[in-house]
């Protein structure tokens, strides 16, 4: 993509977004960082990292497709039983339900999430990772973005 003139300075566009995508897809903090893609767009780093922050998408599923993967810190070391008070007999380890009901229960989140790019786009162990995934879908960004600009712009009916 050609590098933006500062003319240009508006609201992310639909290719400002894919571009944005595809950079994920191919992150790599070195050589192609926020820095790069906001030069390259003709915006502020802040800008593009606040993007992607607010349009990144969960996953629902996480891990192996079929497997139920624990999420709790505690899952190698609690001890509890039955915490979804269904008579279940498995330690937290194993308890597909421990998520849900556990008041011990810390989510263990990806550190990759939790700081630049902050989603699993390009994340080379994103099909063996059992944590959350988060991804920056362009389009699902560009439709959030127009519901958002249209619903700014409808006033009050006042007839």
């Amino acid at each position: 993509m050609k590098k933006k003139k500062h003319a240009d300075f508006t609201h992310l566009t639909r290719e400002d977004r894919e571009f944005i995508e595809h950079c994920l897809e191919n992150y790599d903090s070195k050589e192609l960082n926020f820095k790069v893609i906001a030069d390259t767009l003709a915006k502020d780093p802040t800008t593009i990292s606040k993007e992607i922050k607010r349009n990144r998408v969960r996953q629902k599923e996480s891990g192996y497709a079929n497997i139920f993967h624990n999420l709790c810190e505690n899952q190698f070391t609690c001890t509890l039983k039955d915490v979804c008070d269904t008579g279940c007999k498995h330690t937290c380890k194993k308890c597909e339900h421990c998520n849900e009901f556990c008041k011990s229960f810390k989510k263990m989140e990806c550190k990759k999430v939790l700081r630049p790019p902050y989603v699993c786009n390009g994340c080379k162990t994103k099909g063996k990772c059992k944590y959350e995934k988060y991804f920056y879908k362009a389009d699902k960004a560009q439709k959030k973005y127009q519901e958002l600009l249209s619903e700014t712009r409808s006033g009050l009916n006042m007839t």
